[in-house]
């Protein structure tokens, strides 16, 4: 939601359990994080719509203030992150969302930074949240850049424990769904190996969800992408 007017004050609203906008679909051995997140979308959300609460909120939005969804899952994907993209695709004001990944080795900041300033320019800092996969290398040089601009970071942990090996690509696939929920970009550092490569299947996934792709070429690949 992240609007801002400069004569209003930000507004945070609790939406955890005990509320109204609590989300009922407690995490577990047999539900995971995106499993309870897609049922609050299709089984909740449709109720809470209707209350006077969530009008409340919708027009506080509209009013221009800054609302902020307060849960204690934040810096990971949420529950609040369905009603912030409800409202805010109701309202026509999407943010960008930015997923920084690439080489686990990569280790330049300068590159990085430069990078993403340059995607994000003329973008106001309130309208971005960066997503980062908590790899080492290019995911963690993101979470860095967020905290220096001052941005909203997103975490997405891969479930190696639930998952195994498979726990990479599924990570990915959450991540770029989460992405075009918004106006989803990603940016990529690839050294340009395809195979057991998991930036290159990030850039799939992103692909393929619709997202704006930009990778950045750091390990000489030529040759078609896709």
């Amino acid at each position: 939601m992240f609007t801002i007017h400069k004569s209003h004050k930000p507004q945070t609203i609790y939406i955890g359990r005990g509320s109204v906008f609590g989300n009922p679909f407690v995490l577990s051995n047999v539900m995971d994080r995106e499993t309870s997140i897609e049922r609050y979308r299709q089984e909740q959300l449709p109720k809470i719509v209707r209350t006077a609460d969530f009008r409340e909120l919708e027009q506080l939005h509209l009013a221009g203030y800054i609302v902020r969804l307060d849960c204690f899952c934040a810096p990971q994907h949420c529950h609040g992150d369905v009603i912030a993209e409800y409202i805010r695709n109701k309202t026509n004001s999407k943010i960008t969302r930015v997923i920084v990944a690439g080489s686990r080795s990569f280790e330049d900041y300068g590159l990085l930074k430069a990078t993403v300033d340059g995607v994000l320019q003329g973008t106001r800092r309130e309208m971005v949240e960066i997503v980062s996969g908590g790899a080492k290398g290019a995911d963690t040089l993101g979470e860095v850049y967020a905290r220096e601009r001052g941005l909203v970071c997103r975490r997405f942990p891969a479930p190696w424990k639930t998952w195994g090996k498979r726990a990479g690509p599924v990570r990915n696939e959450w991540m770029a769904n989460f992405a075009s929920k918004e106006k989803g970009v990603l940016i990529a550092f690839w050294t340009g190996q395809k195979t057991h490569s998991g930036t290159y299947d990030m850039m799939q996934q992103a692909n393929r969800y619709g997202l704006s792709v930009k990778w950045v070429n750091i390990g000489g690949f030529q040759g078609n992408l896709f």
